[in-house]
């Protein structure tokens, strides 16, 4: 069995290509379930522009007044496209 080494992001990518999240306008697609909502949470205290969720429900954890929520079907493409709008980054 062959056995991978983790190695540092920066040994990975140019330092040009990442970014701060602190600059970013992030959507998280799943944002409403456990995962996503722990990305979202995570997201808004790294300091993310703006956080918004893309699910078939809204947003409802933990400062949910800061996330913009989408509420669609993932496989409805002009629901996507509209929640795409101003976002730098997707999750």
């Amino acid at each position: 069995m062959k056995s991978f080494r983790r190695r540092p992001l920066a040994d990975v990518l140019d330092a040009t290509q990442v970014r701060s999240i602190g600059d970013s306008h992030c959507l998280v697609i799943g944002g409403a379930g456990n995962l996503g909502g722990h990305l979202v949470r995570l997201l808004l205290e790294t300091g993310a522009k703006s956080v918004a969720s893309f699910d078939i429900l809204p947003y409802s954890g933990l400062n949910a007044e800061k996330v913009e929520s989408f509420t669609g079907d993932i496989t409805d493409y002009e629901a996507v496209l509209d929640s795409l709008d101003n976002v730098d980054t997707v999750f």
